[in-house]
Formats: structure tokens, sequence, C-alpha cells
């Protein structure tokens, strides 16, 4: 890593990035459809209110746009725009970066950026190091689930989390170029990956949960600098909780909760005060 990389995320300009939070209730979307599962997301760098739609469980190949989160149903007759994309990818390892869909081919190692503006394919990288069997991906209920490779972005870039036979299935880091999705760096962790049940990235630390039934709770820290791995037990939400992610530009927490019915919803972070 490199000196000014370290200074980047070391900033005391660097606001809201202390690991000492809470997390707000939910915000709760879709209510004029009243069930909406799968994965919301809004881009993480420009500054529009445009929000985009995964209405499938686990996998997907298409992307509903609304003008904002609060137009969000379940419904391709009510989006403003539709995405149809040539191949099926992992519903939860989807993040829209620029006007950029980055996303994962559903069980194989292919990293896939999409040009959201013209519709088309840019560049399909493979991650070839990474494993693709279950047990490399996120545990649901104390089996191993979906998105054994799943793509996340802080300030400090984009990322791949992901397990590797060598790696005994503990969780690895690449920082990913968002040009062409070749390998910066990569880090390894010490925290078993089908042990959690989700993970994000956020001011160059990795979070996890601890399952995705309730009460779910942000249960690990890692940070890149130290490489050090913190335990916490910070309440998310008090039911079933799935694909967690985390956008640097709202500085807010997106999921899928199914308390009473299966809704999107987004989580304000708290910054709490050191002593």
């Amino acid at each position: 890593m490199t000196t000014a990389y370290n200074k980047c995320l070391e900033s005391k300009d660097n606001l809201g990035c202390n690991s000492n939070i809470a997390v707000g209730a939910p915000t709760t979307l879709c209510a004029k459809s009243g069930h909406c599962p799968g994965a919301l997301l809004q881009d993480n760098v420009i500054g529009n209110n445009k929000a985009y739609y995964i209405p499938n469980h686990s996998t997907a190949n298409k992307i509903l746009e609304f003008s904002s989160l609060k137009n969000v149903e379940n419904n391709e007759t009510a989006a403003d725009k539709k995405y149809q994309l040539p191949f099926t990818f992992s519903t939860g390892s989807a993040i829209v970066s620029d006007n950029h869909l980055y996303c994962v081919k559903y069980s194989t190692f292919e990293l896939v950026k999409f040009n959201m503006e013209t519709s088309s394919v840019v560049v399909t990288k493979a991650l070839p190091q990474a494993g693709i069997n279950p047990c490399s991906a996120y545990s649901y209920r104390d089996r191993c689930w979906y998105n054994q490779i799943d793509l996340a972005q802080d300030k400090t870039g984009l990322w791949a989390i992901y397990a590797t036979p060598q790696s005994g299935g503990k969780i690895v880091l690449s920082k990913l170029n968002p040009d062409d999705l070749s390998v910066n760096v990569t880090y390894h962790t010490d925290i078993v990956k089908n042990k959690v049940g989700h993970a994000f990235m956020r001011c160059g630390k990795l979070y996890t949960t601890n399952q995705y039934d309730g009460p779910v709770v942000l249960n690990h820290i890692f940070d890149l600098i130290t490489g050090i791995t913190k335990s916490v037990s910070i309440l998310l939400y008090a039911s079933t909780t799935y694909y967690v992610d985390y956008n640097p530009r709202t500085q807010k927490l997106y999921a899928w909760i199914t308390k009473n019915k299966h809704t999107q919803a987004t989580f304000s972070i708290l910054q709490l005060h050191t002593a």
C-alpha cells in the first residue's frame, strides 16, 4: 500500500469514517408494491436521485431504474427505464458507480462492467483465484448460499470480496481498477466467509454481519491499514436482512428486509462521539 493511500485513509478530513458507529432505524421503500425482494442500488459517485432496483431473489438479468427512492416498486411498467443484460448475474453482488453497473456473472469467476448509458458490456475480467463452490459464499442459516464473489465500493475504491481454497475459506479483499477490473492490491483477513451473513466496505474497513436471521448485527471490522480484525456487536436490524451494502456518496446502508413483508430499506449510519 502506498504512503499516499495510507494518508487518505487516516486523514482527519475524511469525515464520518470513525468505526464507533450505530445504525439508525430503517426507512422502508416499495410502499405501493408491498413486496420487493432483491437488491436496491444508487450510484456511488454520480450525485443524482436515481434508484436502481433488481427485482429477483438471487439471480437476475434486468434492472429497473426509477427517478428517486420513493418511486421504487416491483413493477416494470412503473419504472422510468429498464436495462436488459445479455447474461445472468448474482443479485447481491452488484453496485452502480459513475453510470456503470459492476456485477458478477452468476456462478462464474467473471466480473463485468456494464455501461448503463449505452446498455453495453465495457469489459469482462476473470478473477480465477476466487472460489465459486457453495462454501465460498456467505452463510444462510448455517448453509452455504449465494454471492461467492461480492463487489463493494467505498471512498478508497472498488473492491472484490471473496474466498479462495488457499485462504481456507477466509475472506480475501482485492482492490480493483474500475477501468479494466484488474487487481491492484490484495489483503487477507482471518474472517471465514461462510460464517458471516454479508459484508461491505466503508472507509477502508471491511464490515461483516453475523447472519441473515435477526437480530442481525455488525460483528467484525477488518482494518486495511493495521490488518487487525475487531469484534463488535452493532445492531443492524431485528429481523431477517439480505444484501447489505454501503454507498459512500449517500453514506447509508441498503438492504432487503423481511419483517412482516419483503421490502427494501435504507439505514443511516450514526457517528458516535469518541471519549
